[in-house]
């Protein structure tokens, strides 16, 4: 999230509808080693931190820790306190020592089955003991309103390329009072953008919660166990400034459409059809929509299905009906 208010909405749709999946971002993906994070002494903006020659652009191969937190004060993600810092400085000093330990399932996922989402400690650092961290005022531009747009529009293609997602989101509140632990960090809609994002990445990664340095926990891809990606808009979400989701709704479409061709590519039809069926609800709120289709034989079709009668492995025709909203179809 840019720390100036608001985004040029029009800019921003330019800017989705010319990324390119594979040609690559629409802005360069800059990140911050993570050996230069243990240095500083406050987290600073992208501008200050190239003028230190700081930054590194991003390659294929880096090994990348994606960070995905809610801000502290209006124009600053991080508390007086430097709360946050303190707090990343800690967990990412604990990996490359090797003296983290593996973070395991949340309890509930536990008993389902989630240990293949149990993050082995040595994996994490060996991963990233000449790794990299993505921040977002550290990694889009601040003060340049032509370049921030693209940078905006590329946050899906910067999560797909890394290789962790983790959410910081410690016990803290926010400058004017309000709460901005994990819950906050569920209802704020740029929060929600990125986990969407990851969610629909063609290699989504288990989403980390660190609330603190000890409390650690790992959930599925879809997203934190009490804030799935495909359950909550984010048009229907958390923002500072409420424009900013209308500008949205052409990046989250896009990323809807890219993944719907992937899972036909991959032969995937349950996540294509969920991805159909939740298209517009997954929209909701953003100003931006997809024609519904008239008959039930056309949404029949559209759902590859060839009899209303028909069910894949996971759901009938009419389950997803109901899970799109489309009453009259239902």
């Amino acid at each position: 999230m840019p720390a100036a208010s608001g985004v040029d909405a029009e800019a921003l749709r330019v800017a989705a509808q010319g990324v390119d999946a594979d040609a690559g971002p629409a802005f360069p993906m800059w990140v911050l080693p993570v050996k230069k994070l243990l240095e500083l002494d406050e987290i600073i903006t992208h501008e200050a931190l190239q003028a230190q020659s700081a930054l590194v652009r991003w390659e294929p191969g880096m090994q990348t820790l994606f960070i995905s937190h809610t801000w502290l004060r209006h124009n600053h993600p991080d508390g007086v306190n430097k709360e946050k810092l303190t707090l990343m400085k800690r967990l990412l000093g604990d990996i490359l020592a090797g003296t983290a330990r593996d973070i395991d399932p949340q309890w509930a996922l536990s008993l389902k089955g989630g240990e293949k989402i149990r993050i082995n400690a040595k994996a994490m650092s060996k991963s990233l003991q000449d790794g990299y961290v993505w921040l977002d005022l550290a990694s889009i531009p601040q003060a340049d309103k032509k370049s921030q747009p693209l940078a905006i529009a590329s946050i899906p293609h910067y999560i797909s390329s890394s290789n962790w997602f983790m959410v910081l989101a410690g016990p803290w509140t926010h400058e004017n009072g309000e709460p901005r632990g994990i819950l906050a960090w569920s209802k704020r809609g740029w929060c929600r953008l990125e986990q969407l994002a990851n969610y629909l990445s063609a290699t989504p990664k288990p989403v980390l919660v660190a609330q603190s340095a000890t409390m650690i926990e790992a959930h599925h891809p879809v997203g934190w166990i009490s804030c799935p990606a495909w359950r909550l808009s984010v048009g229907n979400a958390n923002f500072t400034v409420d424009e900013d989701r209308l500008t949205l709704g052409p990046v989250i479409l896009q990323m809807i459409q890219r993944r719907q061709a992937l899972a036909l590519e991959q032969g995937d039809l349950v996540f294509y059809r969920l991805l159909k069926a939740l298209t517009n609800p997954l929209l909701h709120g953003t100003g931006v929509s997809v024609p519904n289709e008239a008959t039930v034989d056309d949404w029949l079709a559209a759902m590859r299905f060839a009899l209303a009668t028909d069910k894949d492995k996971s759901m009938s025709a009419l389950h997803y009906a109901v899970i799109g909203g489309r009453q009259d179809i239902a």
